[in-house]
C-alpha cells in the first residue's frame, strides 16, 4: 500500500485527542482507494507535515452533539 495523499486534523475531543483524517492510498495493483483513516502503521518511511495553531489562530475543540440523522455523530467546532 502507497500513501498518496492525507489531510486532517488533530483536536482536543471529549475524550483526549481526536484526529479526522483522509487518505488516498494504492495497492499493489495500482488501485486507487480512499477514505477516512482509524489507524495504520508505516512500514518504511512517510513524509508528515503538522502545523501548530498559533494563539492568534482558532482553537478547535470537539464536543459531542445530539442527533437522530441516520444514526451518526456528529461534533461542534468551538473556535
Amino acid at each position: 500500500m502507497e500513501l498518496l495523499s492525507m489531510q486532517g486534523n488533530l483536536a482536543p475531543g471529549p475524550d483526549g485527542a481526536f484526529t479526522h483524517i483522509h487518505i488516498v492510498a494504492s495497492d499493489d495493483d495500482h488501485v486507487v482507494r480512499g477514505g477516512h483513516l482509524f489507524e495504520a502503521t508505516v512500514e518504511v518511511t512517510a513524509e508528515i507535515h503538522m502545523r501548530e495553531l498559533d494563539e492568534g489562530d482558532a482553537t478547535m475543540v470537539r464536543k459531542a452533539t445530539e442527533s437522530d440523522f441516520f444514526g451518526l455523530s456528529f461534533y461542534d467546532l468551538e473556535g
